[in-house]
């Protein structure tokens, strides 16, 4: 702790500066502080020098306690410099990075700052509270300069993001088998690694898919990664997706083990990260010409259509299946010539490559193409067919190559899913297509054409994509985190994403405060930390739970955790919800949900559990009773422990030769002979006279469960 503080206030030689409704004013220009943040009481200035006192208003000290420096209050404490700044133009500056923060005090409710210049755009802040004692030291904060249209843009459209990939933690060795993927056909692609995904579904082997260019510009890759994402999320520590640099590159011996998507360049293992992309105030695009919308009379199409409209776009050619025969067509016609726009609708199936050139080859001045249609035929991975998947490529994939190749100057805004970057539970055949829009935008720029790929989140405006989730659904999506764009919150989304220029966004509403139904997924990593695991004193696990129980109790715990886990995937408050004796399908549960509370049950008691458990064991009560058979007898819990120390040993052990080797056996072949003389350990007279490779071939059967 220092020894020096703030003790003598007012400063010596410090000049009183007049607040004069600061925070009116900064209102006026567009900075809005809420009541707990107006904290600024008092300022004075001597030289460079900038000292406040900042206090929280009385009706919130309570909260105080729970923090090192009540946010409120630390952000208070910045305003005489940052408020400080704003000019007629209403810019200001806001915190953008620390360095050096020290914390000495806790629960103060109000302070003493200093502020002091220690850079072109960067502050030392010395805190201290009432009495002038020591709170905080800041050596180093950094602001930048910030307009309100900026706080606005971001408050409305909500983050972008794009993948980036980052170095990858030092790997394990590779326990799986690596499986090639074929370039050619995208059906024939899919089919071959659906039928490969479907055949070890039942087994134990960890599969890794290599390819080459899937995560840069090969749309067949790109789509393969999308089905073996859902996969991935539909079967966890499954199935893994390694994407090499050339076709021919070794595959690495080390993966990290905690990651399941990988690519290779120079050598160096890199893992993807969902990351923020800067994005600036973007007026809504204009486009000189025609704009081509497909599936242009259904929802979105019709949203997108009216924001160009509003926004000066004049001429519009609304493409369908059933073009002008479409509920509502009418409506949307006359809405947007209210507008001022000359309207075509237009009947044509754009995976239909001919009936499409003819289209084209009538719209006049073609600007850009905005490719909304979709479709979707949902299933878990083991209920997919390749027809089931040439359903959704018709109207994702083969449109869009399509009109890829016909109108290669335009430029081609590809609304593809975030189901293709995140991989969807029960949606394999959805996420392969809009991966493949992904890539096929990244394909487009890489030879001067101009053209994104949107992958959206969700939109709360219902459209024939979304209608069919029900309330099930969307309690799954927003357990784990995902949040629905209003409309106007979408199109503000549109405008930016559109202004970055980038080839593949995901906009995206987050709620990065979920850590999700499994934890926080790898991808997600760079935006949420992990909370901080600490040593459990107690063994709360279910396993550990159910350890010494009597058989009858054990079987209350058991049927419990079904019952919680089974409410919870349904979207119900709690057990009370599940009867015991009722069939699962009778309370509403499909092949996704089923899927689902296996996830949960397996990630609950650390037992691999087979894919059709819900239906192989219809109700709670027997399902509870399979887990009692699979969890075992109570040693279980208690061997856990050991067998995995003795797996890290042997880890340990493994690079070891020569005399060192030798050093170890003798030293193990001592631990194994006191391990004999313990009751019940078994005989032991061949210990002494045991090879190198027979004591290793113990540790082995000792290891393995």
């Amino acid at each position: 702790v220092p020894t020096a503080g703030l003790a003598v206030w007012p400063p010596v030689d410090a000049e009183p500066v007049p607040l004069d409704d600061v925070y009116g004013r900064a209102a006026d220009r567009g900075f809005v502080y809420g009541p707990v943040f107006q904290g600024l009481r008092a300022v004075w200035r001597r030289g460079e020098e900038v000292f406040a006192e900042v206090a929280l208003p009385r009706e919130h000290h309570g909260e105080a306690a729970r923090f090192g420096v009540h946010p409120a209050l630390l952000d208070a404490a910045l305003h005489a410099v940052a408020l400080g700044s704003l000019n007629s133009e209403g810019t200001g500056r806001l915190p953008f990075s620390w360095a050096g923060v020290r914390l000495y005090a806790a629960g103060a409710t109000a302070l003493r700052v200093r502020l002091t210049p220690s850079g072109t755009e960067t502050l030392t802040v010395e805190v201290a509270d009432e009495a002038g004692s020591p709170v905080a030291v800041i050596d180093a904060l950094a602001s930048r300069p910030v307009v309100p249209g900026q706080v606005r843009a971001a408050r409305r459209a909500g983050p972008l993001f794009r993948v980036d990939w980052v170095p990858g933690a030092p790997g394990d060795p590779v326990d799986a088998e690596f499986v090639p993927v074929p370039r050619g056909d995208v059906r024939e692609v899919l089919g071959a690694v659906l039928a490969r995904v479907q055949s070890e579904l039942d087994g134990d082997r960890r599969l890794v898919f290599v390819t080459s260019g899937a995560t840069t510009d090969d749309p067949v890759a790109a789509a393969v990664w999308g089905l073996v994402r859902s996969a991935q999320a539909e079967h966890p520590d499954r199935f893994v997706l390694l994407d090499l640099e050339h076709p021919d590159d070794p595959v690495p011996a080390a993966l990290p083990a905690d990651e399941n998507q990988f690519v290779v360049r120079s050598g160096q293992v890199f893992v993807p990260r969902l990351a923020p992309v800067p994005a600036e105030p973007a007026e809504p695009p204009a486009f000189d010409g025609s704009v081509l919308i497909t599936g242009g009379t259904g929802t979105l199409g019709r949203l997108v259509a009216g924001h160009l409209a509003r926004n000066g776009t004049k001429r519009l050619v609304l493409v369908s299946r059933r073009g002008y025969a479409a509920p509502g067509a009418a409506d949307v016609v006359s809405g947007l010539t209210a507008l001022g726009a000359e309207v075509t609708v237009v009947a044509c199936d754009v995976a239909d490559r001919a009936r499409l050139a003819e289209v084209l080859d009538d719209v006049p001045d073609l600007a850009a193409v905005v490719h909304t249609a979709g479709a979707l035929d949902d299933g878990v991975v083991e209920t997919l067919t390749p027809e089931r998947i040439d359903v959704v490529l018709r109207a994702k994939v083969d449109a869009a190559r399509h009109l890829h190749e016909l109108a290669p100057d335009a430029h081609l805004v590809l609304f593809s899913s975030a189901a293709g970057t995140f991989g969807t539970p029960g949606q394999g055949n959805y996420a392969a297509a809009n991966a493949y829009l992904d890539a096929l935008a990244r394909h487009r720029r890489a030879r001067g054409l101009p053209g994104q790929s949107l992958a959206w989140g969700l939109w709360a405006d219902t459209s024939e994509l979304t209608g069919t989730l029900g309330s099930t659904g969307l309690d799954r999506l927003r357990r784990n985190g995902s949040r629905a764009f209003s409309a106007e919150d979408g199109l503000a989304a549109f405008d930016l994403a559109l202004a970055t220029g980038e080839p593949v966004v995901v906009p995206v509403q987050l709620d990065l405060r979920v850590r999700g139904d499994h934890g926080v997924p790898p991808v997600l990593r760079g935006l949420v930390r992990a909370p901080l695991r600490r040593t459990a004193a107690v063994d709360t696990s279910v396993r550990g739970q159910l350890s010494g129980l009597a058989p009858e109790e054990r079987d209350r715990v058991l049927l419990t955790l079904v019952r919680a886990q089974a409410a919870a995937v349904l979207g119900h408050a709690g057990p009370g919800a599940v009867e015991p004796g009722r069939g699962f399908l009778d309370l509403g549960f499909d092949s996704l949900t089923a899927v689902e509370l296996r996830n949960r049950l397996q990630a609950a008691t650390g037992a691999r559990l087979p894919a059709p458990l819900v239906f192989d064991h219809p109700t709670a009560t027997a399902l509870a009773r399979f887990l009692a058979e699979r969890l075992g007898t109570d040693t279980a819990p208690a061997l856990a422990p050991a067998l995995a120390e003795l797996g890290r040993l042997e880890t340990v052990l493994a690079p070891f030769t020569g005399e060192a080797r030798e050093a170890i056996t003798l030293r193990l072949r001592e631990l194994l002979a006191r391990w004999s003389t313990e009751p019940e350990a078994g005989p032991a007279a061949d210990i002494d006279a045991a090879t190198d490779d027979e004591l290793f071939g113990v540790l082995d059967e000792l290891r393995t469960p």
